[in-house]
């Protein structure tokens, strides 16, 4: 089987930091587990955004949906989530475009960045999408009073699942490691010494 062109970048890193005294650690979660467990952790916080617009603004009973506008948010919200991980490590990793690659594997998006960075700055792209996306579009929900702004916000949160179970992992690592996306696992690669 030939070998995607992020699994040569993945295993020539891999390579390179052995040669330089690092242990790889794998903490990658097989998809399945990924999609509950991060819809179970991301229920806590989406009650949270629930009560909080309900304590500003009551609940509104006559809430109608606009399926085929809310389908689009929702295909929207899964690219935009990606392309915000890839700015949050440019910006936070100071990693370059060519260092990030975005895709599509299994009918969904996917970033990828290719070089390893410091937890902080790992975590950083992991979290900008809950922190735009979810929180923001609270934000949103919460001035404009709009119940359709505070549902698409949650279906953020609960895309951002996976990323808090990462977030989590995070704290098996040591302060000095770096951390890397795993190529096509969920999860990622720590690189201790």
């Amino acid at each position: 089987m030939k070998k995607s062109k992020k699994e040569i970048v993945y295993k020539q890193v891999c390579e390179d930091m052995k040669r330089s005294g690092y242990t790889e650690n794998a903490l990658v979660i097989p998809s399945a587990k990924v999609f509950i467990l991060g819809t179970v952790i991301s229920l806590f916080p989406t009650a949270l955004l629930f009560v909080l617009y309900r304590l500003v603004h009551g609940l509104q009973p006559d809430f109608a949906l606009d399926y085929p506008i809310f389908c689009i948010q929702i295909i929207l919200s899964l690219v935009i989530h990606e392309l915000v991980h890839g700015i949050g490590w440019m910006i936070g990793g100071k990693c370059k475009w060519n260092e990030i690659e975005f895709g599509i594997s299994s009918l969904f998006p996917y970033c990828y960045c290719k070089k390893p960075l410091s937890r902080k700055q790992y975590l950083i792209g992991v979290l900008m999408p809950i922190v735009l996306l979810g929180l923001g579009t609270t934000i949103l929900a919460l001035v404009f009073e709009s119940l359709s702004l505070l549902v698409l916000a949650i279906i953020n949160v609960i895309i951002a699942g996976g990323d808090l179970i990462i977030v989590v992992n995070l704290r098996k690592t040591t302060k000095l490691s770096l951390v890397m996306d795993h190529p096509y696992k969920a999860g990622f690669v720590a690189f201790e010494k």
